[in-house]
């Protein structure tokens, strides 16, 4: 749901026409909601280049003036009576303005991806500490977080994509044990992110996970790419099935090829008196230790 502040009268179809290339969730959200207000004998407005501000908005010119469409923190309009009341009912906002002057305001709620609340309830059932980090109002993140049931202290809201590193890297640079039941291993940071805001954190976490619907810049900067964006919590447990299963294999193989080689140069040197091998069957040796190895890491086809 989109609700629409209008205060020129041109104010859709600026505000379509600056959206419309946008890939930002929010930015595509906002075109679909103004495009039927935009009225059929509209002209199109003759734009400059539209470019991406980070963690801000979109920005271009209008003749002479600077035409702004984002947070409203970066269009100084934190204190415009709409934006108040918006942010009152925990809407995200977002805002345009035409050289400082408010065109428009929306308020859009928010929704939580299928699968999200299932995920938050596994991962604390794993005792995996959750975090929520968002370049929305801090009121809309607390709102979600409490929804999901994440809790209060681990919500930060007005992040832009240099805080987002900046928090895992914080996290990454006081790691502690996960648990002290289940792993003596330091923690490590895993980063669930789809927006170009998104980038460098991605890049800072130990590993970066993004989805197939996501921005190119944000999927190129992540270790991996869920196929399924449908179902984010069966996307991540796979990931972590996958990782602990191929860390068994691991393990498993340097063990048998320990106890293999171990026995292999015992018998070379003749520790086992009564035992040997013809030097003609020797070499089958080298097989019967690859073999397993290979079984093993094929059967992660399995998992």
């Amino acid at each position: 749901m989109v609700e629409f502040y209008p205060f020129t009268d041109d104010a859709a179809s600026l505000v379509f026409n600056l959206t419309k290339t946008s890939t930002h969730p929010v930015a595509k959200a906002v075109t679909e909601h103004v495009r039927s207000l935009v009225p059929t004998s509209a002209t199109t407005p003759k734009f400059g280049t539209i470019t991406s501000v980070a963690g801000q908005g979109l920005e271009t010119k209008l003749g002479q003036r600077t035409l702004r469409g984002g947070n409203c923190r970066w269009l100084n309009l934190g204190e415009h009576p709409s934006v108040q009341e918006l942010r009152g009912r925990s809407r995200t906002i977002f805002a345009v303005t035409l050289e400082g002057e408010p065109v428009a305001i929306l308020g859009l709620v928010d929704k939580v991806r299928p699968g999200a609340e299932e995920l938050i309830r596994w991962l604390t059932q794993r005792e995996v500490d959750v975090y929520v980090l968002s370049g929305d109002e801090p009121s809309v993140v607390s709102s979600i977080a409490t929804q999901l049931g994440i809790p209060a202290g681990h919500a930060v809201g007005g992040c832009t994509p240099k805080s987002k590193a900046d928090f895992v890297r914080s996290i990454q640079e006081n790691r502690q044990p996960t648990s002290t039941r289940r792993s003596k291993r330091a923690a490590n940071v895993m980063f669930v992110g789809d927006g170009t805001n998104d980038i460098v954190a991605l890049t800072q976490a130990d590993t970066g996970v993004s989805v197939s619907s996501g921005t190119d810049v944000a999927i190129s900067a992540a270790d991996v790419i869920m196929l399924n964006p449908t179902n984010i919590h069966k996307s991540v447990e796979t990931i972590f099935r996958v990782s602990e299963n191929a860390f068994r294999r691991i393990v498993w193989n340097f063990a048998w090829s320990f106890v293999y080689n171990l026995f292999a140069v015992l018998l070379a040197a003749g520790a086992f008196v009564k035992f040997s091998i013809r030097p003609e069957y020797a070499g089958l040796g080298e097989m019967v230790s690859i073999v397993p190895v290979i079984l093993v890491a094929w059967s992660m086809v399995l998992v």
